[in-house]
């Protein structure tokens, strides 16, 4: 038999309104260099959708009990800062929210 150590995850995700043509843009995700950042635009709410796959924002595990739905503000300024790298003309004016979800993550299988 195969067993395998899954744990909850916080992974945090950002949110801005941005113009209309960014909202053109494909789902990208910056496999080079360490931000690991992704956006993905969301025609309907005039918004990219923006975090990052690296694996150091993989890592902070969660109580299910005690669960912080909050984006922190030093993740949030990094990953602007991977966001405005990537897409330099991107108005920097303007809000920026977030959130946190929880995932079950196979601690054996980690990317």
């Amino acid at each position: 038999s195969y067993s395998t150590t899954s744990v909850p995850i916080r992974v945090q995700v950002a949110h801005k309104t941005v113009p209309d043509e960014y909202l053109r843009l494909p789902f990208t995700c910056d496999l080079w260099g360490g931000s690991g950042v992704y956006f993905v635009p969301r025609r309907e709410s005039k918004q990219l959708v923006f975090g990052s796959i690296d694996h150091k924002f993989e890592t902070e595990r969660a109580d299910p009990d005690e669960f912080n739905a909050a984006l922190d503000p030093d993740v949030k300024q990094t990953f602007l800062s991977a966001l405005f790298h990537r897409l330099p003309g991107l108005p920097r004016s303007g809000q920026v929210t977030g959130f946190s979800s929880m995932y079950t993550v196979n601690q054996d299988d980690l990317h």
